[in-house]
């Protein structure tokens, strides 16, 4: 299962962010957040192929399963790229390989 990755996004609450594109409502929160997602993932050849979404007062969580066969980039530019993308919307993007995240819920 070398092919797959799972990425996780979180918002920070409402009252924190910093900008603007992320200070509206939930779902227009949610919109920002999953399109830079699946852009970036786009741009570097990386199809996603579920994205769960997960609502808890002011915060919000994606957690997407991207199929990474055809990724043009490394691993590494694919986690870098998509912080990166995080930071200027002002959430957390994180990048893991899916067997690890099976071997990390089997202890």
């Amino acid at each position: 299962m070398r092919d797959k990755v799972i990425i996780f996004a979180r918002s920070r609450r409402c009252r924190e962010a910093r900008n603007v594109s992320m200070t509206g409502d939930m779902k227009s929160r949610q919109t920002v957040l999953s399109g830079v997602l699946e852009k970036v993932c786009r741009e570097l050849g990386v199809r996603i192929e579920r994205l769960d979404v997960y609502e808890k007062e002011e915060v919000f969580a994606l957690v997407t399963v991207a199929d990474i066969r055809n990724m043009q980039v490394s691993f590494e530019i694919l986690r870098n790229s998509l912080e990166m993308a995080g930071e200027k919307l002002d959430s957390c993007i994180r990048v893991q390989r899916e067997e690890l995240f099976q071997y990390m819920h089997r202890i």
